[in-house]
């Protein structure tokens, strides 16, 4: 069964076209191969923010080192999927929101990379992530629709795509969480040697992972708008210096809202 939509038109007519989809058997929804995903959604064109700041040693500069090129910062999601927990394989058709190109604040929300767009004046805020478009963040289906296993939503950002830097250091990330009609309730963090422009592919076996999968909190709106969140689930981590990040997602429903897996903002710093 499919996850209920809520009141958008836009989750509406998502939710008839994917019925329709299983319905017909265009797609197959169980990928019965392991290894590389080949319809992971990704970004072949670099975007180039020449106000981007680095320091000497080439690494970003001080602050939110996740910090998105819509919002003057290196950052950028460059791929998103999705994949069985039991299974591991891997099924596009469970990532509600693929378009990369959009920004902070066009259409409707739930774009990938609206998870690094954390706006003005909490850009580089360890504390609170304002947005104007309160469903601006990676969205995905929490469940697979037909032999309900839970889903694990996949970002890969490459943190310097506008060559402005060449890696990033952090010892600690911040999670804020969305509030719309999903939430994210446990995540893990894994980092890549790779430093060229080409991203791995988010299931190559060069990623390290350096948490566990670690349960997110329900942090705080701070309005009726939810423009403004804060109460972070934060995350040390030993210190790292990477070009890529991979974020993976999971949400098993305990805290409401356990039809789509949604993630309003991570932010890293090098405290």
């Amino acid at each position: 069964m499919l996850p209920e939509m809520k009141e958008t038109p836009m989750r509406l007519t998502a939710l008839i076209s994917l019925t329709a989809l299983l319905a017909c058997g265009d797609k197959d929804v169980t990928d019965d191969s392991s290894g590389s995903d080949d319809t992971s959604v990704t970004d072949d064109t670099s975007t180039t923010d020449d106000t981007s700041a680095t320091d000497d040693t080439g690494s970003a500069a001080e602050g939110n080192q996740l910090k998105g090129t819509f919002v003057g910062g290196a950052a950028s999601v460059v791929a998103i999927t999705v994949y069985g927990q039991d299974s591991g394989n891997a099924d596009n058709t469970y990532v509600y929101g693929t378009d990369l190109g959009v920004n902070c604040s066009e259409g409707e929300g739930w774009e990938p990379q609206g998870t690094l767009c954390d706006e003005s004046p909490s850009t580089d805020s360890p504390d609170v992530s304002s947005k104007s478009n309160p469903d601006s963040g990676a969205t995905w289906y929490s469940h697979h629709g037909i032999t309900d296993e839970l889903m694990v939503g996949v970002l890969i950002v490459d943190a310097c795509s506008d060559n402005s830097c060449t890696t990033v250091d952090f010892d600690e990330a911040r999670i804020w969480q969305m509030y719309s009609d999903g939430k994210v309730t446990s995540l893990q963090l894994s980092v890549h040697a790779e430093t060229g422009g080409t991203a791995p592919a988010w299931d190559d076996g060069g990623w390290t992972t350096i948490t566990g999968w670690e349960a997110i909190g329900a942090g705080t709106a701070d309005n009726e708008e939810y423009t403004a969140v804060s109460n972070p689930t934060v995350l040390s981590t030993p210190s790292q210096t990477t070009r890529y990040l991979r974020v993976e997602v999971l949400n098993e429903g305990t805290l409401g809202d356990p039809d789509f897996t949604e993630l309003r903002a991570i932010k890293l710093f090098d405290m």
